[in-house]
């Protein structure tokens, strides 16, 4: 048996984001998150902003957020380009919407959210911690620069490593021009980071290991909830044995793996497999 559901968390306590190298962050009140989705997109990255968004203002936080207009992932086109939700503030921008089908489409969707970043640069200010995400590895870049100007403290949330990712699976020649640029954004923006968060401990060495600032980095699991409670909207059966896979299902994913095992156990009916993606 396989079933497929959409998992998340309450993000209870996310204000553990904004617990420092050098001490918890306890006189910033002000935090804004920066990042090309947001609620109400139908996608991962917009649901794990707009949740921890949403555990922040929880928790007295008082939270903004920047995102572009939902043209990829939602079909409603009647979203306000501000708005305030469960006490967050929304602020959408415009960007061009391309074909995201093709390499060049998505790489110049990118491209126009970051000009619309610059020419709403005005939306970064008057905040105690901006977090920003590595995807794409071009967004924090305009963060990173505006950081002192702005006097905010900065943290980059890293969902993916590139350019290491898309050289180790032959998408980017190792030692180019592409690999050279991506290199050296990620150095700068590494240096400007007063916070850098990953999503595993073993990512995290690999971090170290690969690009250093051992001092700033911390791991904080997707879907990571305090509460330690069982998710409602995951009907498991207590009497069979429930095979749980969590996360996105794409190219570098062994899904070949994943494949084999429901099939060698497809007869068995007390045995069931779960996709939460």
């Amino acid at each position: 048996m396989v079933l497929f559901t959409s998992y998340s968390t309450n993000a209870s306590k996310s204000s553990w984001l904004l617990s420092g190298s050098k001490g918890r962050y306890t006189d910033m009140t002000r935090v804004t998150i920066l990042n090309q989705y947001f609620y109400p997109d139908n996608v991962t990255s917009a649901t794990l902003t707009y949740e921890l968004a949403c555990g922040l203002a929880k928790n007295g936080y008082d939270v903004k957020a920047v995102a572009g207009m939902p043209y990829e992932y939602q079909t409603n086109t009647s979203v306000a380009r501000r708005e305030i939700k469960n006490n967050i503030e929304i602020n959408r921008i415009d960007y061009s919407s391309y074909d995201r089908s093709s390499k060049i489409g998505r790489i110049r969707n990118y491209f126009s959210f970051f000009w619309s970043i610059k020419r709403n640069k005005k939306l970064l200010k008057n905040t105690d911690v901006l977090i920003t995400y590595s995807s794409p590895p071009i967004n924090p870049i305009l963060p990173a620069i505006y950081r002192k100007k702005y006097g905010y403290k900065m943290v980059n949330v890293i969902y993916d490593l590139y350019p290491d990712l898309a050289c180790n699976f032959g998408y980017m020649k190792p030692n180019g021009l592409s690999q050279k640029i991506l290199i050296f954004i990620n150095d700068f923006v590494y240096k400007k980071c007063d916070k850098i968060v990953v999503l595993s401990q073993e990512m995290k060495q690999y971090f170290i290991d690969h690009k250093g600032h051992a001092d700033k980095v911390s791991v904080i699991p997707n879907w990571y909830n305090d509460d330690h409670g069982q998710a409602d909207d995951i009907a498991v059966d207590t009497k069979r044995l429930s095979v749980l896979y969590g996360g996105n299902i794409g190219i570098v994913q062994d899904t070949e793996t994943l494949a084999l095992g429901i099939d060698k156990f497809k007869n068995r009916d007390d045995i069931e497999f779960i996709f939460a993606t």
